[in-house]
């Protein structure tokens, strides 16, 4: 039986993210603009690892379907991007395993709560983020004339209580 593994990045994974982003911005109907607002997956290196981010794939027999990853905020929280998955690899739990693997990293290099913005349309991860503690803290407008105008939910987690739950 094959499992996921979820890994570090490493280069010459960019390709593999950005198209797992691209499939599922395809499967909501949102713009992908390689070269603009979707530029970070094709260069992990520069977007997050060099910004003091880190960033993760999970793969499955050998092929990456999933991703995630952080950038700093500030001194107590960090931001969490891009958790993306495919969309015969969701509902399988590896979502919550990625999630605790960016958590516990971020957790490690001190911060204590983890940000996210996800766009209203994406009713599964809310729930997700919900049954893992997150907590709605605002809801905005985004309005960017290069690319599209689009609702999102806020959340917050408190890695801590996120790291306590059981496994």
């Amino acid at each position: 039986m094959q499992e996921y593994i979820i890994r570090p990045y490493e280069p010459g994974d960019d390709e593999a993210v950005s198209e797992v982003v691209r499939q599922v911005f395809e499967e909501y109907g949102f713009p992908w603009q390689p070269e603009r607002y979707n530029a970070d997956t094709a260069d992990i290196q520069t977007h997050y690892l060099a910004k003091g981010g880190a960033f993760w794939v999970a793969a499955f027999n050998e092929a990456i379907v999933g991703a995630g990853g952080f950038l700093p905020k500030c001194d107590q929280r960090c931001e969490l991007h891009r958790l993306y998955f495919l969309k015969e690899h969701r509902g399988k739990g590896i979502g919550g395993k990625m999630l605790r693997t960016i958590a516990e990293e971020a957790r490690r290099r001190g911060f204590t709560q983890m940000e996210f913005w996800s766009d209203k349309l994406l009713t599964t991860a809310h729930k997700v983020y919900e049954r893992y503690g997150a907590k709605l803290i605002a809801e905005r407008r985004v309005e960017d004339p290069d690319y599209a105008s689009y609702d999102e939910w806020g959340y917050v987690l408190d890695l801590d209580a996120f790291l306590n739950q059981p496994g």
